[in-house]
């Protein structure tokens, strides 16, 4: 019970972001940093899927990096480079590592996240709304078509 408790409290502690993930993409344990960080109470991110805090783009990453793991387990991997998404839609810059646990027979994969913005974006926490995007993307595609036209 006392060893329980202290691993309890050790993943509290942390201030990177911690997250269970288990083989079917769920989340099964989530610490309090990444409660904070993603903007999601502890309850509404446990039985979650992880993809929930992952931008669209860098979804393949923990599949990536769950790989790389199984590979080689005696070589940790570097960190990746992903966009968090929070809560309200903000993404923000982060890096993942990991590492796999046993968890009784079955392997769990353990996310450390941390946000590498700094507060350098568009608001005190360091993160950018992606709302530009939409007309952004409309007119990228406007101007490809008229390059393909023209060429």
């Amino acid at each position: 019970m006392w060893a329980c408790k202290t691993s309890a409290r050790f993943f509290d502690a942390s201030p990177d972001a911690l997250i269970a993930v288990n083989a079917d993409g769920t989340i099964n344990m989530a610490n309090a940093a990444a409660s904070k960080l993603f903007g999601y109470r502890r309850d509404q991110l446990i039985g979650s899927d992880h993809w929930l805090l992952v931008s669209d783009g860098f979804r393949n990453e923990t599949r990536l990096l769950q790989e790389h793991l199984e590979a080689q387990p005696d070589e940790a991997p570097l960190p990746r480079e992903v966009y968090g998404l929070r809560r309200d839609g903000t993404e923000f810059a982060a890096e993942v590592a990991g590492a796999l646990l046993d968890n009784g027979g079955s392997q769990v994969l353990l996310v450390s996240v941390r946000n590498t913005e700094h507060g350098t974006r568009n608001t005190e926490h360091g993160t950018r709304n992606t709302e530009h995007r939409k007309g952004a993307d409309a007119n990228l595609r406007e101007a490809m078509s008229l390059l393909t036209a023209t060429l």
